[in-house]
């Protein structure tokens, strides 16, 4: 299989893709080593997410589509939904992200969440253009961690890409969740959502 590695800045990140590569559009297809993109807080995520569910990858399909003004390989991902902690209740829900394998032909998009068939994550879900795709790319996918004799955790997605620290005193989501029990990671994303629509 032949694999082209792209890049993509987040649309909710500063885009910092246009100030390390001059001359290349954020959303182009291009050779890079990583995705680049400012690490964002958990009331963002919150607050820009149409849903943030506890979910399982059951079943995918990739496929070429033009997108963000170029041709490109996207994977569709079906969920099974154990928990919808943000957004209306759902018992499955697509999401697509960029990247997959076609004809034996892959493009792997540093910096985008993957999604293990099999897998739970805790996701933040946003509507893109036409799909449910991940809030922040991989800053919004938390896999499971199932450990013996301990509540399951948050780890991280696969490829976080490259992630810019943040200016001033807010932690980043990250900080917030990884290592943090399933239970705590939720209530937390329960009080960040309650206090944006507090402020609305």
């Amino acid at each position: 299989m032949r694999l082209r590695s792209i890049a993509l800045a987040s649309a909710l990140a500063v885009p910092a893709a246009i100030g390390l590569f001059p001359g290349v559009h954020p959303f182009a297809p291009h050779e890079a080593v990583a995705g680049v993109s400012v690490l964002l807080s958990l009331d963002e995520l919150t607050a820009v997410s149409t849903h943030v569910v506890l979910a399982r990858a059951v079943d995918r399909t990739s496929a070429w589509e033009e997108l963000g003004g170029g041709r490109r390989i996207v994977t569709y991902t079906r969920l099974r939904v154990e928990r919808s902690v943000v957004g209306a209740a759902a018992t499955e829900l697509v999401v697509r992200t960029l990247g997959g394998a076609v004809d034996g032909i892959g493009q792997s998009v540093s910096g985008e969440a993957q999604l293990t068939l099999g897998s739970r994550s805790l996701l933040f879900l946003a509507q893109g253009e036409g799909a449910l795709v991940v809030t922040g790319m991989a800053q919004g996918h938390y896999p499971v961690v199932e450990l013996e004799k301990e509540p399951p955790r948050l780890g991280p997605s696969p490829d976080s890409g490259m992630l810019l620290p943040r200016r001033g005193p807010t932690v980043s989501a990250r900080e917030e969740l990884l290592g943090a029990t399933l239970d705590a990671a939720i209530a937390a994303v329960a009080r960040a959502r309650k206090a944006h629509d507090a402020r609305r």
